[in-house]
């Protein structure tokens, strides 16, 4: 594939790019070296692809890693492992490394500079709003990117067999098949012509996610259309009720309400319980006598001490 070092920027006219700080290029080299390369896992793929949306003409990003890791779309950790990873096999350089909170680190893509690329045109405008916007994961996430890159201006991916689009991805087929049955699902990819057989290709539309992205933002919610059978939340008002509920009040001379209740007192009080026909005559033994229950009261008229007693203590004294 014949390239030139001049990178390409997406449409100026595009207000998500006009940021305050310049226009956002992007790399269409480091991208199709991603695509090329079949020795990478798919942690490794998706943070190169990550960084290859962030590259300038020279290859070189400089990306946060909350960023790269969103685009990415990893954890901050499996991103930072997947990165690491990365420059130990000397595919990634990081020239500066981010020494506090705010910064970033620089990178420099060296597998972009050195090779394999992808032989064809590079949609790097779907590619980046896929990777901005898309909530795919894993190798949905690997699948759509790579689609995305590979496809014409329209979003069509034309005259790609199934290996070819497997190797774009980093993928088995089996995987690539399961992908592509979620990503069917979800409405981000459709199905324009499939024709079947050996020797013949389908023609795949990658939705552009960033156009659902802003009608999901700016559309009012939509009222969700209860399924059939369902029972309703609100029920219906027969006309002659309606008349009857919109009539209004009268006003009741004193204080209102005197005449009606809103529950029947007798059925909340407790009914009095049925005195025995003989209450009992000898207290039980264990009743208290009075407040100090080892101390009973003295009784009124106590007993006459007997015969004698008394003469006896007055004998002795």
């Amino acid at each position: 594939m014949e390239f030139t070092d001049v990178s390409d920027g997406l449409a100026k006219d595009d207000p998500v790019y006009a940021l305050e700080f310049g226009w956002w290029w992007m790399s269409r080299q480091a991208i199709a070296a991603v695509l090329a390369r079949a020795d990478l896992a798919s942690g490794e793929r998706l943070v190169a692809l990550a960084l290859a949306s962030f590259a300038d003409r020279e290859n070189r990003a400089w990306p946060g890693a909350p960023a790269a890791s969103a685009r990415a779309g990893l954890s901050r950790s499996r991103y930072q492992q997947a990165r690491e990873r990365l420059v130990v096999d000397g595919l990634l350089r990081v020239d500066e490394r981010a020494t506090g909170r705010g910064r970033a680190s620089t990178i420099t893509l060296a597998f972009a500079n050195t090779g394999p690329w992808w032989e064809g045109e590079i949609n790097v405008e779907l590619f980046e709003s896929v990777l901005a916007y898309s909530l795919a994961r894993g190798p949905e996430r690997l699948l759509l990117a790579a689609m995305a890159a590979v496809a014409d201006e329209e979003g069509a991916v034309r005259e790609l067999s199934t290996g070819l689009l497997c190797a774009a991805a980093g993928v088995a087929d089996r995987t690539y098949r399961r992908a592509r049955a979620a990503l069917l699902v979800s409405g981000q990819l459709e199905l324009v012509s499939g024709v079947g057989g050996r020797g013949n290709t389908n023609v795949w539309r990658i939705r552009n996610p960033r156009a659902g992205a802003v009608a999901r933002a700016h559309g009012a919610p939509k009222r969700v259309v209860p399924p059939a059978g369902a029972r309703p939340l609100v029920a219906s008002v027969a006309p002659e009720d309606a008349a009857r509920t919109a009539e209004p009040l009268t006003a009741v001379s004193g204080k209102g309400g005197q005449d009606r209740t809103l529950f029947d007192p007798a059925s909340l009080e407790t009914p009095a319980e049925t005195p025995a026909e003989t209450p009992a005559q000898t207290p039980a033994a264990n009743v208290r006598a009075g407040r100090e229950p080892q101390n009973p009261r003295t009784r009124e008229h106590p007993p006459d001490p007997p015969a004698g007693a008394g003469g006896a203590r007055r004998a002795r004294s």
